[in-house]
C-alpha cells in the first residue's frame, strides 16, 4: 500500500509539473456513467480508492497500537482484552468505509433500502456465521471460557489457546489444534476444569491380592501419593477399600 501511494503521489507530482494535471483529471471525470441520480466517474473511483486505502491504513495502525496497549493492562482479563480489541478493530474498519463513501459524494441514505434487502439475504445465508459471532461475544462477556482454560467436551480434552470471532482454538495432548465453533461451546455441555480453580481431585484404582495386608497397602498408597510434589497436603490423600473383586481387593486412592 505504501508503494502504491508513493507511485500515485509521484504521478500526480509529475503531471502537475508538466501542467497536465487539470487535463488528466478532466479526462478522467468525463469518463463517467450515471446510475439514477448518482454520477460515477473514473476520477471518483480513484479518489474513493485512495481515500479508503489511506483511512484503512490509519485505522489498522491505530488498532495495532491500541491492541499492544491493551495487552499491557493487567487490570483487564485476557477475555476482556480480546473482546475490546475485536470491537475496536471492527469499529475502526467500519468507520473508514463510511468516510470514504461520504467523501466521494455517495448518499448513504439512498443505500439504506438496498442494504436492508441485501442484509436479509446475507443473514439467511450466514446464520451459522452470525450465530458463532454472537456466541463468541457471549463467551468473552461472561468469561466462562478464556485463553488458558482446560476444557473437556464430547470426548475432546485440551487447552484453550485463543478466542477468535468465529471459533475457539483448542490444543490437545496429541499436538493437534482443534477449531471448535463458538456456538458449540454455548449449546453443548462443556466441562471447564479450571473455571474457578485449578485444583482437581484425581483417583486411582489399585488392586491387591486377597493374601495381602490391606491396611499396609492403604498406608503405602497414601505415602506414595504424599511423596509427589504436585499433590496437596491439604486436603491430604486418602485411600479407601472400594470393593471385593473376583480376583483382587480393589482400593481407590484419592488425591
Amino acid at each position: 500500500m505504501a508503494r502504491a501511494l508513493a507511485v500515485l503521489a509521484f504521478i500526480i507530482a509529475a503531471l502537475n509539473i508538466a501542467g497536465l494535471l487539470d487535463t488528466v483529471t478532466g479526462l478522467l471525470d468525463s469518463m463517467a456513467v450515471s446510475i439514477g441520480s448518482l454520477r460515477v466517474s473514473v476520477l471518483l473511483l480513484v479518489k474513493g480508492a485512495v481515500t479508503l486505502a489511506l483511512f484503512l491504513w490509519l485505522a489498522s495502525t491505530f488498532a495495532r497500537v491500541l491492541e499492544t496497549r491493551l495487552k499491557r493492562l493487567s487490570e483487564l482479563t485476557p477475555a476482556m482484552q480480546v473482546l475490546t480489541s475485536k470491537l475496536v478493530r471492527f469499529a475502526l474498519i467500519t468507520f473508514p468505509v463510511v468516510l470514504a463513501l461520504a467523501s466521494v459524494g455517495i448518499d448513504l441514505t439512498a443505500l439504506a433500502v438496498f442494504s436492508g434487502a441485501v442484509g436479509v439475504g446475507i443473514g439467511l445465508g450466514l446464520q451459522k456465521v452470525v450465530s458463532n459471532l454472537v456466541s463468541g461475544i457471549i463467551l468473552l462477556v461472561d468469561r466462562s471460557i478464556k485463553p488458558g482454560d482446560v476444557i473437556e467436551m464430547q470426548n475432546t480434552y485440551g487447552w484453550i489457546t485463543s478466542l477468535n470471532a468465529r471459533y475457539v482454538s483448542l490444543a490437545t495432548r496429541e499436538g493437534k489444534e482443534l477449531l471448535i465453533p463458538n456456538e458449540d461451546l454455548i449449546t453443548s455441555r462443556v466441562t471447564n476444569w479450571s473455571y474457578s480453580s485449578d485444583l482437581i481431585r484425581q483417583s486411582v484404582i489399585i488392586g491387591v491380592s486377597y493374601d495381602s495386608d490391606v491396611q499396609l497397602a492403604i498406608r503405602l498408597a497414601v505415602e506414595a501419593a504424599g511423596a509427589v510434589s504436585r499433590i496437596l497436603e491439604v486436603p491430604k490423600p486418602a485411600c479407601l477399600l472400594k470393593e471385593l473383586g473376583d480376583s483382587a481387593v480393589n482400593l481407590e486412592l484419592r488425591f
